[in-house]
């Protein structure tokens, strides 16, 4: 390793004005500065590997690079695992259409019905944006037009559901809230994002989409979610994250000890499409993650279907049952 080339890169990574570095002290900056170096040689190593065809993904350095697995989760995560288990009585089961043909493809970003990537920042507000992305899609569908929704008006609001703003949150308080409390939730517009705790400063006037009811998918079952993804539209799902998703840059993610069983879950994201990869022959989900640009593909990720539920994609899956309202044609 050239220490001097490294030096440059750590100046200038730190600079990137998408990855805002700062530290507490010079203590902390060498030790982020550690990790950056371990980091950069798996990078390059599990690059040298994908050139070599014996990786299906690659790698890159990105807002995680210079932090743990544990600091990068605690900072971009905030799946609540485990925080609530009670009934909801706005949730219904999605009955599968199985015997229906399935299209090889879908990609809903190509029928105006999924926002521009968003950024969740140092929040752990993961599950507002999953939420609020099942919600745009099927406002889309519902309405004709496609509306961005206030995460924040979840953040903010859902704490008597079971929610901890950006300590943590599980999806379907959130619906809870939006179905039965607010019924409706309000447009990014007129509830703006902030990526901090406030009080909720929900109004009827600012809503933009409303819902009856959420439908919950069968559990681990990558038939079902396709199924859904391929009739219903962009489906909300909850998945474990590993340390080389972190890093991921490109190509179809495939990571054999990324685990499949709920008590790993720990980041919620959007199966917006699927398909398969035609360089590895490897099946594929299109995922929106909530992680700004510089993850992935220009914020998405390809992840592995049909690898027996890699990551847990479809153990915790759902969506919303979504009605056009007035206020959809006024609130953008």
């Amino acid at each position: 390793m050239n220490n001097a080339i490294v030096d440059t890169e750590w100046e200038t990574y730190k600079l990137h004005k998408q990855f805002r570095k700062t530290y507490k002290s010079n203590a902390d900056e060498e030790t982020h500065y550690t990790q950056y170096k371990v980091k950069r040689n798996e990078i390059l190593e599990h690059n040298q590997r994908f050139i070599a065809g014996k990786e299906s993904y690659y790698k890159g350095i990105n807002q995680f690079t210079d932090m743990t697995l544990v600091e990068a989760k605690r900072v971009s995560m905030g799946y609540g695992n485990g925080l609530k288990t009670s009934h909801h009585k706005s949730a219904r089961k999605h009955v599968p259409r199985l015997s229906a043909s399935l299209p090889s493809t879908v990609d809903w970003r190509t029928k105006g019905i999924v926002t521009p990537i968003k950024d969740q920042g140092s929040c752990g507000s993961c599950w507002a944006f999953s939420v609020v992305g099942a919600l745009e899609g099927q406002h889309a569908k519902a309405a004709g037009k496609l509306v961005s929704l206030s995460e924040q008006n979840l953040v903010d609001c859902t704490r008597d559901e079971g929610n901890y703003g950006c300590g943590g949150g599980w999806p379907y308080d959130a619906y809870e809230y939006v179905v039965r409390v607010a019924q409706g939730i309000d447009t990014e517009k007129s509830y703006p994002y902030k990526a901090i705790d406030q009080k909720c400063n929900f109004t009827a006037s600012g809503i933009g989409a409303r819902a009856t009811a959420f439908a919950i998918l069968s559990p681990g079952n990558e038939s079902v979610l396709q199924e859904s993804v391929a009739h219903i539209g962009p489906i909300s799902v909850c998945i474990a994250v590993s340390d080389a998703f972190m890093s991921y840059s490109g190509g179809v993610f495939d990571d054999s000890t990324c685990p499949s069983n709920f008590d790993y879950i720990d980041h919620c994201v959007l199966a917006v499409g699927y398909g398969t990869d035609t360089k590895t022959g490897k099946d594929y989900w299109i995922v929106k993650n909530s992680w700004g640009k510089t993850f992935g593909e220009e914020g998405y990720i390809r992840m592995s279907r049909n690898r027996h539920n890699q990551c847990a994609i479809s153990t915790l899956a759902s969506y919303p049952d979504v009605y056009p309202t007035r206020h959809s044609y006024t609130n953008y």
